[in-house]
Parts: structure tokens; sequence; C-alpha cells
């Protein structure tokens, strides 16, 4: 899925390693959201729909990185 941010929208991601489950040490998953909170809800989702439980979800979500990534987006 792709995501263009809006200038005008702050926008933040959340990244989460995920090389516990897969064995490849570069892989992770990236969320995006308008809210730190959406942004975590979106990568919990993703990890739920990878086959992660609770237990793990949580794990994984105590090592993940939010950053706000609409002040370096320009205009179009």
């Amino acid at each position: 899925m792709v995501q263009q941010p809006r200038f005008s929208e702050q926008q933040f991601s959340c990244t989460v390693t995920i090389a516990v489950f897969t064995g490849n040490l570069d892989e992770e998953i990236f969320a995006f959201g308008v809210t730190e909170d959406e942004a975590k809800r979106q990568a919990e989702q993703m990890l739920e729909q990878r086959g992660c439980n609770a237990e793990q979800i949580a794990e994984l979500m105590q090592s993940a990185q939010i950053e706000a990534i609409g002040q370096w987006c320009g205009r179009e």
C-alpha cells in the first residue's frame, strides 16, 4: 500500500522490526497515520494479519519507532 502525505497534514510512521519471526535481520513493517496512535494501530493490525498473537504484538511494539514525517514531505 502506498500513501502520499498531504502537505498540510502532519503524518507519522511506525517502524517495527519483525526479524525475530522471519529470520531476515533487515525485515521491518512500516505503518502510517495522521496521529502517533493511528500509526501504532495500523502497525498492530498489520502484525495481527501476519499471524502474531497479542503477546507477540505487545513485545514487538515495545521496540517500535514512531516518527513524525510531515515536516520533510514537500509539495508536488
